[in-house]
């Protein structure tokens, strides 16, 4: 039962969430496997190994066909980012070399903090400006030093 609210709440999660914020999701579980791969490959798991990195190369390719349908230098830098991203993964599981899991590790760790502040500031609540008042400040005439109020 508490695996089905789980599926629940993700799926809507999912339903509900902003572009940024799906992209963000995508990245997350990418490094999740990588981490995970890289667990697995120090306790000596090579078929959990070979799992994460399966799965977080489906991440990242998930995430290169989401901006390589999208024009725009930041799109193509970031389309390039991505590829790079996966022949990395893929070279970790062909070869079974993981310094190269590392660099992917910090690339993505870099990638969810710069997609968390996109997130932030493109999900901040707009505020009506007609209802902000701004602060008026007189200058004291009774004080030499010239200092000012914020009173209204």
């Amino acid at each position: 039962m508490a695996g089905n609210t789980n599926s629940q709440y993700l799926e809507s999660k999912v339903f509900t969430a902003s572009q940024p914020r799906l992209h963000l999701m995508l990245i997350e579980g990418a490094l999740r496997h990588c981490r995970f791969a890289q667990q697995a490959s120090s306790q000596g798991c090579t078929d959990e190994l070979q799992t994460a990195l399966i799965k977080a190369l489906d991440i990242v390719e998930e995430l290169v066909n989401s901006v390589t349908r999208q024009a725009g230098e930041i799109s193509q830098k970031l389309e390039e980012q991505y590829a790079f991203l996966f022949r990395e993964l893929a070279a970790c599981g062909l070869t079974g070399n993981l310094d190269k899991l590392d660099t992917c590790i910090k690339l993505l760790d870099f990638e969810r903090e710069t997609w968390k502040l996109v997130c932030d500031r493109t999900e901040m609540p707009t505020v009506n400006r007609a209802t902000v008042v701004a602060p008026h400040f007189r200058a004291d005439t009774t004080s030499s030093s010239g200092s000012f109020s914020f009173e209204a």
